[in-house]
């Protein structure tokens, strides 16, 4: 009998966070995905893993009681073991923050908290080398077009409804760099039938076109609730006048929409109401949020 073949352990990250329901938060989805995780609440603590493991991947906070995310990170290169571990930096400061130089000369990636578990996941997979065959060739295939001279945005817009997340959040970035020419095709995704229509929604609200702002003031009419309402919060968050005149032109019925689902018996509607009016900053939404109860920032 041929000897059985030990089965290959999984990966291991190390979390490290002050905050505890960030370590949790990201413990239970990396748990999910078959990783294995080992936490820990400060630099300090960090450290002492570090001189027992040797972890595949490591997220680490920057703001930490007793030892920082940047001595951490200096800790971290500093020993052969560690010199090529993965590192993803998760802070609450901008990535533009004088102390962050070393940041990004050390760490493989920065993002600025919030984020998104599923986007955490996809990144950590990639780093892993944990992507399906199908899943590299479809990177693959996008990234041949990305780099070279066939982007426009309409390929950028169809690959913003693919399948793998990496791919869309990928596309996505185009399109947010891209300049008027990538309106139209924004346009269409948020107009359409596909998931991708709430990022297409918010980038429209990030665009200083008029035809951005017109979109989004015609969304407000949609048949679907929850369209007109991201609609109505991207056009208060647009950095355009046009935006504001048409918010205040045609906005009054979803606003008072959002008011009345935000005093609502139905947990589920009222938070999502919350959740949409965090993001108005208005006085209007600022008092609503104070008087139901749901705080008074906007987190």
């Amino acid at each position: 009998m041929p000897p059985k073949e030990k089965p290959v352990p999984p990966p291991h990250v190390l979390v490290v966070d002050d905050e505890a329901h960030i370590r949790r938060l990201i413990e239970v989805n990396l748990r999910a995905a078959g990783l294995e995780v080992t936490t820990a609440a400060d630099g300090a603590e960090a450290a002492r893993h570090l001189d027992q493991l040797t972890p595949d991947l490591i997220i680490l906070d920057l703001l930490m009681p007793r030892l920082s995310g940047w001595d951490v990170l200096r800790a971290i290169r500093s020993h052969e073991a560690t010199l090529t571990t993965p590192v993803l930096v998760l802070s609450a400061l901008p990535p533009m923050d004088p102390r962050n130089a070393v940041c990004h000369e050390l760490a493989d990636a920065y993002w600025q908290k919030p984020f998104s578990p599923l986007r955490l996941l996809a990144w950590v997979d990639q780093r892993l080398g944990r992507l399906t065959p199908q899943q590299r060739a479809d990177v693959a295939a996008w990234r041949q077009l990305r780099f070279g001279d066939g982007l426009t945005p309409e390929v950028a817009a169809e690959h913003m409804e693919g399948h793998y997340l990496t791919v869309r959040m990928e596309a996505e970035a185009v399109l947010r760099q891209m300049g008027a020419e990538a309106t139209p095709a924004l346009i269409g995704l948020a107009e359409g039938a596909s998931a991708a229509w709430r990022p297409a929604l918010f980038l429209l609200g990030q665009r200083p076109e008029p035809e951005a702002a017109e979109a989004l003031g015609e969304l407000l009419a949609h048949a679907d609730r929850e369209r007109r309402w991201e609609a109505y919060a991207a056009l208060a968050g647009s950095p355009t006048d046009h935006a504001l005149l048409l918010l205040a032109d045609r906005g009054g019925e979803v606003l008072d929409e959002l008011l009345a689902a935000l005093g609502s018996t139905e947990e589920a509607l009222s938070r999502q109401a919350a959740i949409v009016l965090r993001r108005v900053r208005t006085p209007e939404a600022l008092r609503a949020l104070r008087d139901a109860g749901h705080g008074l920032t906007w987190a």
